[in-house]
């Protein structure tokens, strides 16, 4: 599986065991068309996954709108 693929399903099974109930973390990265998502373990934090120059406009927008903070932008892999 892909790197994303294995990211989201960590972050499905965190929040089986841990919550919370109705997170939006999943929908939300639907919604984006991010390729996968994270989250700490400790639940605490959240993390797209784009490949790369396929971040929509108006992301930030849609996090925000969704009650997220402390939004940060990071690029990382090889090109």
């Amino acid at each position: 599986p892909s790197l994303a693929a294995l990211a989201s399903e960590s972050a499905r099974r965190t929040l089986a065991l841990r919550g919370p109930v109705g997170d939006p973390t999943a929908g939300i990265a639907r919604t984006l068309g991010a390729a996968g998502y994270a989250i700490a373990h400790t639940g605490a934090a959240r993390a797209f996954l784009f490949v790369p120059g396929t971040l929509p406009a108006g992301a930030g927008a849609v996090l925000r709108a969704a009650g997220l903070t402390g939004i940060r932008r990071f690029t990382g892999g090889e090109r």
